[in-house]
């Protein structure tokens, strides 16, 4: 897992490998003492077809996942936060389609033993 400030705002822990990369984006308030208080607030992945479908280019995809609509007003600026802070590191260039999208969990359950109570 590899930490990456976006912005005095929001921090990245991501994790990638030759075929797929993701990560959570975190919303982080300081207060004066240097304590902090951080939220998550979107998720990101990348991802690149081995097979480039017929009429397209070979590229990457990026799509950023917005879970908390308070903490992230603008989707489609923190996509390009993102994008411009991976490019940065060499982590994705050109050509790449870049997608913001706005999502809320429903729901869920576990399957099997997920908790551990003891």
């Amino acid at each position: 897992m590899i930490d990456l400030e976006l912005s005095d705002n929001f921090y990245v822990e991501w994790s990638a490998n030759e075929d797929f990369s993701s990560g959570r984006i975190y919303h982080i308030k300081r207060n004066k003492h240097g304590g902090s208080l951080s939220k998550g607030g979107a998720r990101f992945f990348v991802t690149q077809a081995r097979i480039p479908p017929e009429g397209y280019f070979p590229h990457r995809r990026l799509d950023c996942f917005v879970s908390d609509s308070d903490l992230v007003p603008k989707p489609e600026e923190l996509a390009r936060d993102i994008f411009r802070a991976l490019t940065a590191r060499g982590l994705i260039e050109e050509p790449t389609w870049l997608g913001w999208h706005v999502a809320e969990e429903r729901g869920g359950a576990a399957c099997g033993e997920v908790y551990d109570w003891d």
